[in-house]
């Protein structure tokens, strides 16, 4: 055997501790899913909800690299498109795929296309 002792009170504290933790973020979760519920009985779309939620956790330029990640591998299918007469609110050029990405992209935030990041509201 050994003569390491081990401070018995201290690792019961540090057990507890984590218990609670963990209790807590199990009634925490709970009221995420009432939050939700509410919002989806008010009429809102969860997982757009939950998309600007996870948007607003990244910085802009995680999200600009995450945007041209998509576009690039959305290439594909954007060539099959059709291209046509840009509108106002139309990058110059694109085809109807790409068109139809950035109307529905616009459309999870009519407000403003870019969400602003969590720290900075």
């Amino acid at each position: 055997m050994s003569d390491v002792t081990i401070p018995g009170g201290k690792i019961r504290a540090f057990v507890e501790w984590i218990e609670n933790l963990d209790t807590e973020m199990l009634e925490l979760s709970e009221q995420k899913k009432e939050v939700f519920a509410e919002a989806k009985g008010g009429g809102f779309d969860v997982k757009i909800l939950k998309e600007i939620i996870k948007l607003r956790k990244q910085d802009q330029e995680e999200r600009d690299e995450r945007e041209s990640m998509l576009d690039l591998y959305m290439a594909p299918w954007s060539r099959q498109g059709r291209r046509r007469s840009p509108g106002p609110h139309d990058r110059i050029g694109a085809t109807t795929a790409e068109l139809a990405f950035i109307r529905r992209r616009s459309a999870m935030n009519p407000l403003k296309a870019d969400v602003p990041a969590a720290g900075a509201m």
